[in-house]
């Protein structure tokens, strides 16, 4: 039926996805992932580790990649907590930003020093 909203508990869904992903990785590796993490309401984190990644964060074929701005969940999973590996993102130099102009906006190459003034490096802002 078009136009019907059905409600469904987050923790139906959580099963039906664990079960898809499971099914996926007895052929292949997966990589996750999950944007604007830091930004995200708590509870809704707190509700995705223990519905989900709690499961993902153990698993030998999984690799979660978690990204975002602002102040960092305190994730109870020992592996979304202590087995991590950190990775801070800096601007572009120029060079970068020249290369990203290349293959995102072709007409921009010749402005790329003026655009990196302006952006400061951020791909974002480029």
């Amino acid at each position: 039926m078009y136009g019907r909203t059905v409600d469904v508990p987050f923790s139906t869904v959580a099963s039906w996805l664990t079960s898809d992903i499971a099914e996926l990785l007895q052929k292949q590796a997966l990589v996750l992932l999950l944007d604007h993490v830091y930004e995200a309401d708590w509870r809704l984190l707190e509700e995705l580790e223990k519905r989900f990644l709690v499961y993902w964060a153990i698993h030998p074929r999984v690799l979660l990649v978690m990204a975002g701005r602002g102040q960092a969940y305190p994730w109870s999973t020992p592996e979304l907590r202590l087995w991590t590996q950190d990775c801070l993102l800096r601007p572009f130099d120029q060079n970068l930003t020249m290369k990203q102009l290349e293959k995102l906006k072709p007409d921009a190459v010749p402005r790329a020093a003026e655009i990196h003034e302006v952006s400061r490096g951020y791909p974002l802002g480029n």
